[in-house]
């Protein structure tokens, strides 16, 4: 979905497949309900690094780094 790409980092915040790719999309489902634990490792560190970055940048900033901790 539009800007959340710029705040994914895969494999640490979530995964990215090609929105155009029902394929991959599907396998990613799979793997999410297979391992679920990865992926709540991954929407932990989300959410960690979405608190960091909203409270460390000034609204009028366009910057999105989230490389720490």
């Amino acid at each position: 979905a539009g800007g959340l790409s710029e705040l994914l980092q895969p494999g640490k915040t979530g995964i990215q497949v090609p929105s155009e790719n029902p394929e991959a999309i599907a396998e990613a489902l799979v793997e999410i309900y297979r391992k679920p634990e990865p992926i709540r490792a991954m929407a932990r560190e989300a959410w960690s690094c979405s608190a960091r970055r909203t409270s460390s940048i000034p609204p009028t900033s366009n910057s999105v780094s989230c490389t720490t901790g």
